[in-house]
């Protein structure tokens, strides 16, 4: 049973990793290798991830004049930390459901809706602007995210409310 444990730890910290990196490049919008630290944070709190005072300051002094922080040092930094080694502990528990993804694959279609909604809507303003959209999605293209706003904004103010992000997601 134990041998069974330490191949389910290491194939979820690889799953982990792998999620956490694509997580990165998305974040990396203008792939420089570099990400914003408010960004990253963002990230997190949407998937209700909290860091502590402490790790937010050391992970602040790892970003530049600029709030960067490279992928590399972001990614090392991270797997270091506290957050993500509680994360992975998690994972190994008997039906523990610690992600957004998962915990969304055992509710309704109208959670997932409004989670989603709350995952895209970075700012927490209400809306999803094209930004927020281009952020999060990872795999649609500016072009193929235009034509979701041309179709489903329905009022043209250039974002998605609830109701119009609702639409989009039964139409699926």
């Amino acid at each position: 049973m134990a041998s069974v444990m330490v191949v389910m730890k290491q194939n979820n910290a690889r799953k982990a990793e792998k999620a956490l990196k694509e997580i990165l490049d998305k974040a990396d919008g203008n792939a420089n290798g570099r990400v914003q630290l408010a960004d990253f944070m963002d990230i997190l709190e949407a998937n209700g991830v909290e860091m502590d005072e402490d790790e937010i300051a050391s992970f602040s002094g790892l970003s530049d004049t600029k709030g960067e922080i490279s992928k590399t040092d972001l990614l090392v930094h991270t797997k270091n930390s506290s957050f993500w080694k509680e994360f992975l502990g998690s994972k190994t528990k008997p039906c523990s459901h610690t992600s957004k993804v998962e915990a969304m694959n055992n509710s309704d279609r109208s959670s997932k809706t409004e989670m989603a909604f709350k995952l895209f809507d970075m700012n927490k303003d209400g809306y999803i602007t094209r930004e927020e959209f281009k952020k999060v999605s990872k795999k649609l293209d500016s072009t193929q995210i235009e034509a979701v706003f041309k179709r489903f904004d329905l009022n043209n103010d250039g974002r998605l409310s609830m109701d119009e992000f609702r639409r989009l997601m039964e139409k699926r």
